[in-house]
């Protein structure tokens, strides 16, 4: 249990400081769109904190989840980001840890450029009954990369090893790469 704990994920502080720039200029351009984006984020912090002692979700509530996450992603990059998501209802009511699929998009986002020439396509959808998958294009940046964003996938794998679970896959070939994430019929079966 400790070392579960040791293993949560935090959200990156530099989404948390681009988020708070990106406010800065909607309350500026976009009073409206600012007061949107701001209720967005609150419900991002809103989830980290009801869900900070769990040790797993169902896959709905982080999709939802996702959903605000994601809509500060693509207010900030506009059409740089191309999300789809396409998730069977049957799979909904499976468990997930909270905040895997955040720590998988941090990673892509903070991985690969984004931009309207080259927009980076980010793909969620279910596979089978047994994993939900992210996939990306590889879309390669000019700078360095941020170390901390692999550093949650490695935490991610290790949370699903600790709670013996089938291991999480990241999968490059092609031009793209594919992370998937196992889903948890039953949590009562879980070793928590």
């Amino acid at each position: 249990q400790s070392r579960l704990l040791c293993l949560k994920s935090q959200i990156n502080p530099h989404f948390l400081f681009n988020s708070l720039n990106t406010l800065s200029s909607l309350i500026h351009e976009n009073e409206k769109k600012g007061e949107q984006f701001l209720d967005q984020m609150s419900r991002v912090y809103r989830y980290m904190l009801n869900y900070d002692e769990e040790q797993l979700v169902t896959l709905d509530t982080e999709l939802k989840f996702i959903d605000a996450y994601l809509y500060l992603l693509q207010v900030r990059h506009t059409d740089g980001l191309r999300v789809s998501i396409n998730v069977d209802a049957g799979q909904r009511e499976r468990w997930i840890p909270p905040m895997a699929l955040q720590t998988v998009i941090e990673n892509v986002v903070s991985k690969n450029a984004v931009s309207k020439d080259q927009p980076l396509e980010l793909s969620i959808y279910s596979e089978g009954t047994e994993q939900i998958v992210i996939r990306n294009n590889a879309v390669a940046k000019i700078a360095g990369q941020d170390t901390a964003a692999s550093t949650g996938i490695d935490n991610l794998a290790r949370k699903y090893e600790l709670l013996n679970q089938p291991a999480v896959k990241v999968e490059q070939h092609d031009g793209e790469q594919l992370v998937k994430i196992p889903l948890i019929r039953n949590k009562e079966g879980v070793l928590l």
